[in-house]
């Protein structure tokens, strides 16, 4: 076969001969185009706070590592046909945090761009050095979901990693505002996620024997206890998973 060997991908994803094998290509085309996001760990924290060169792009894709977030901000802010994206972009963190009024990206040395928050509370703005990882990851996140033009499937592992609890609900309005134009897939470990999902919008994986298993949950099924306890309460009671 036509690949590179490497440890980093999937070797369907390393296929470059359409006329060989024209399934395993069409298929490695559209795998490709998912946006596979593992979290904003520290890596990608980083480069939300450091300044990063502005770079338009069509459509507009935040990279999982976060190193385009200045740039999507900055066009977000300044092209008035992404006015409603900043617009919902806007009420999303002034629902979480009281004291947002705007976020800028002001250009600093070398043409580079810098993310500041702005505060009702501060003359000034802050920059995102002194941003909290949960505020950075919860940023990361609400711009995602909120880019018009997402790639076929947007993989999400374990989106509440450093959020607070009270965020969850709101990220669960925005991941299904987000399938109405794409196909969205997280994973998680929290039942206060899943307290904000409906029994048919979960899938249960499980490996007996060795073997991976996946299966969604049945409403019918959960009937006699969801009138008396919530989706996450079932789940960590053992009822199901």
């Amino acid at each position: 076969m036509d690949y590179e060997e490497t440890d980093q991908e999937l070797v369907i994803s390393q296929i470059r001969d359409r006329h060989s094998y024209p399934s395993l290509y069409e298929t490695s085309r559209l795998m490709a185009d998912w946006g596979i996001y593992r979290g904003f760990g520290s890596d990608a924290l980083k480069n939300m706070r450091d300044s990063q060169l502005f770079n338009t792009s069509e459509p507009l894709r935040l990279n999982p590592d976060g190193s385009n977030l200045v740039s999507i901000l900055q066009q977000l802010g300044n092209e008035p046909r992404y006015r409603p994206i900043k617009a919902r972009l806007y009420e999303v963190m002034e629902a979480v945090f009281p004291d947002f009024s705007e976020l800028n990206t002001p250009i600093t040395a070398g043409g580079r761009g810098a993310l500041t928050y702005g505060s009702r509370y501060f003359d000034v703005g802050i920059p995102a050095l002194s941003m909290s990882d949960g505020q950075l990851r919860f940023l990361g996140l609400v711009v995602l979901l909120l880019l018009p033009d997402p790639p076929a499937l947007i993989a999400i592992d374990e989106p509440e990693i450093g959020l607070h609890p009270d965020m969850l609900s709101i990220l669960v309005e925005l991941l299904h505002e987000a399938a109405e134009k794409t196909q969205i897939l997280i994973t998680t470990h929290s039942p206060c996620l899943v307290d904000s999902m409906k029994p048919s919008e979960v899938i249960v994986v499980e490996h007996p024997d060795g073997k991976t298993t996946f299966e969604r949950l049945s409403p019918e099924a959960l009937d006699p206890w969801i009138e008396r306890y919530s989706l996450g309460r079932l789940w960590t009671m053992g009822r199901f998973g």
